[in-house]
């Protein structure tokens, strides 16, 4: 598997570039000549298949895609940045200087200087305090009241009495001055493999999400208090946040518009799915000091069908992240005629069907092997994907780092760096070939089924397939069917090839799956447990964030809510187990952590928690006027925009052969 996965990202990857040569046989898309859009290189239009839902503050309310890419437009000046070579480094650009100390106990303290001069798109100023807040809003029991998710702070000192209001000041998160704030990271959390990222801080305006409010710090640790010092009473209350953060066509979560990225939110229509952004003339830059060039810029929805059209008639300028085969091939005809330009990357992420395991039938392993069993994952992968997506065993995308350096794609080694004998074999000896390669087999499907107590009928007697339609189980005393409620989303081609795909062929042994189309926004809200679940069964896509902890997402320390905890209700102290290992490995230790990383994949792929389906090569399709354009797979579109440019190509200079210039024609310079 190691070799074949290797070869298949290989020869993708490296034929890519030459698909417009090999579409020049194919005959011009039949949906539309290639057009001239009229130049404007003031506006850039992009457009996405997967909606915004307008989580704009951070992850605390769900971890769309598309929110997360006008989060990267919209909020800047992180204390961490991420390089293009997908390295971590503390940001220059916000912080002046950093220092590090343990306490006795084993507690580690960040001390963050800020640069001066930082401000908001509005000219106000960037400070201390504005960090402070952020830590403090991510954590704060009001936030959790208004159904935040108060999770991404757990690894910051004293958290777990600020979340629970039993201390009114954060411990772990200190106001020093103006331009200086601390966290201490727990010794629990340490050693962590990526250390310096639980430092992520964006600003946060108090003045706006909590008018009235300052940040105060009487040496026990920060906390919000009343700026003004007579009123009694608390103004940092659930209420207000659900006012400044959650109020419809207001809130802050949905309308940033004070901010501090390289772009200003301008407008939101949550009901067409479009945000219209404008330069921040004050930002100062990315970690590099790059700053963006392209004055407007306009993000929509489009539905895979008409996104090749939009692009070639002018109505949008970049297409990002199509997966389709068919939006695909389309975008290739057009490319091999130089109607528009593209790129490709591998994902960090995958297909999959997620389950309420909390729940109903998904709560028993063999219903969700027995779901893996009845569906042919190659089959439906070939039909979404075409040759562009591989059917995967666990819970990984192709583009991940570790993806890479197990199937040796990716070198393990620094620049001029060595290793021993012993460390080569090591490495040798990672794969995922000890991962199932789940195939359509009905009969095991059954026979899984049948020992896990599915055998009785409605009445409780013995299930008869040719009489019986659905099989049930004595659970506790009570009879329980054999159906799964699926939340479905509507016109969506993948959606309906797996509906196809699994739906007859589990009713033939006795497994009923009742299809409900929803919005994309009322999949996401059961999908993270923001609505009370009345689903069973998910199809969903993700992206792993650079990050990769999946400490929370199989335990039950924090509530059920929000992008960071437990989506699929499945708790399994082994799997989490197995990610604390592999979050505990020593800063730079690739070896351990892709030892670890793989047990945490064989394991994942033994219960199933959800069904992996695929991981795929993105595409981006785009107007030849937008220039140095570069998404990778750890740099989304709304990253790369800011080294991009729009105007007519640059023509590179032809050089001179050999002969063509006469020596007199050379001056020499002393």
């Amino acid at each position: 598997m190691k070799k074949l996965l290797t070869l298949w990202l290989a020869a993708l990857l490296l034929a890519l570039p030459c698909m417009g040569v090999l579409a020049q046989e194919i005959a011009p898309a039949t949906s539309g000549e290639a057009l001239e859009p009229q130049a404007d290189y003031t506006h850039l239009v992009v457009g996405s298949t997967t909606q915004m839902s307008g989580n704009f503050l951070g992850d605390i309310w769900g971890n769309n895609t598309a929110d997360i890419d006008v989060r990267t437009l919209v909020h800047g000046y992180d204390v961490v940045a991420w390089t293009q070579e997908s390295m971590y480094t503390i940001n220059p650009t916000v912080v002046q200087t950093t220092s590090v100390y343990d306490d006795p106990d084993g507690n580690r303290t960040y001390v963050l200087e800020l640069q001066r001069g930082l401000m908001y798109n509005d000219g106000s100023p960037i400070t201390a305090q504005d960090y402070v807040f952020a830590l403090l809003l991510r954590g704060a029991p009001q936030t959790r009241e208004i159904g935040g998710d108060t999770a991404g702070v757990s690894h910051i000192l004293g958290s777990d009495e600020f979340v629970e209001g039993e201390t009114p000041y954060f411990e772990g998160v200190r106001f020093l001055n103006n331009y200086a704030f601390s966290i201490t990271i727990k010794a629990d959390y340490l050693p962590f493999f990526y250390e310096l990222t639980m430092l992520s801080t964006t600003p946060f305006p108090i003045d706006v999400i909590a008018p009235g409010c300052v940040v105060r710090d009487d040496g026990y640790g920060a906390y919000i208090a009343n700026e003004d010092e007579t009123v009694e009473e608390p103004i940092f209350t659930a209420p207000l946040l659900q006012q400044t953060l959650l109020a419809p066509g207001t809130g802050y979560v949905s309308h940033p518009t004070v901010s501090s990225g390289p772009y200003r939110l301008v407008s939101y229509d949550e009901t067409a799915h479009v945000a219209s952004f404008e330069l921040n003339e004050y930002f100062r830059g990315n970690y590099e000091g790059q700053r963006p060039t392209i004055p407007q810029i306009e993000f929509r929805a489009v539905s895979n069908d008409e996104a090749i059209d939009l692009l070639l008639a002018g109505e949008i300028d970049l297409l990002n992240k199509g997966t389709d085969s068919e939006l695909i091939a389309q975008g290739m005809e057009q490319f091999a005629l130089d109607a528009i330009n593209s790129q490709n990357y591998p994902r960090t992420g995958l297909g999959f069907i997620s389950f309420a395991c909390e729940q109903g039938p998904a709560q028993f392993e063999a219903v969700r092997k027995a779901i893996a069993y009845a569906l042919d994952r190659d089959a439906f992968t070939s039909d979404f994907t075409g040759t562009y997506g591989q059917s995967v065993d666990g819970y990984y995308g192709f583009g991940q780092w570790m993806v890479q350096m197990v199937n040796g794609t990716l070198s393990h080694l620094a620049e001029g760096e060595t290793e021993t004998p012993e460390e080569a074999a090591a490495w040798d000896a990672l794969s995922l070939e000890g991962l199932e390669h789940y195939v359509k087999d009905l009969d095991a499907a059954q026979a899984l089924l049948v020992a896990d107590g599915w055998t009785l009928n409605a009445q409780g007697e013995a299930y008869d397939a040719a009489v019986d339609a659905v099989r049930y189980k004595d659970v506790d005393g009570t009879l329980m069917p054999l159906s799964l409620k699926w939340a479905k989303l509507a016109d969506n081609r993948a959606a309906d090839l797996l509906e196809e795909a699994l739906v007859e062929p589990l009713a033939s042994i006795g497994m009923e799956i009742v299809v409900e189309e929803v919005t994309f926004d009322t999949l996401l809200r059961h999908y993270y447990r923001q609505d009370p679940r009345t689903y069973d069964m998910f199809y969903l896509a993700t992206n792993f964030v650079l990050v990769f902890d999946p400490y929370m997402t199989y335990g039950d320390e924090t509530e059920y809510n929000g992008a960071l905890v437990n989506t699929t209700g499945y708790e399994d102290p082994i799997l989490q187990k197995l990610a604390l290992d592999m979050r505990q490995t020593e800063v730079g230790d690739y070896l351990s952590y892709c030892q670890k990383w793989v047990a945490f994949q064989e394991y994942w792929n033994s219960v199933l928690p959800a069904i992996p389906l695929y991981s795929n090569v993105y595409f981006d399709f785009y107007t030849n006027d937008l220039q140095d354009y570069a998404a990778n797979s750890n740099q989304t579109w709304a990253d790369a925009i800011l080294y991009a440019w729009l105007g007519e190509p640059v023509e590179e200079p032809e050089m001179v052969q050999q002969g063509d210039v006469d020596v007199e024609d050379i001056l020499i310079i002393p």
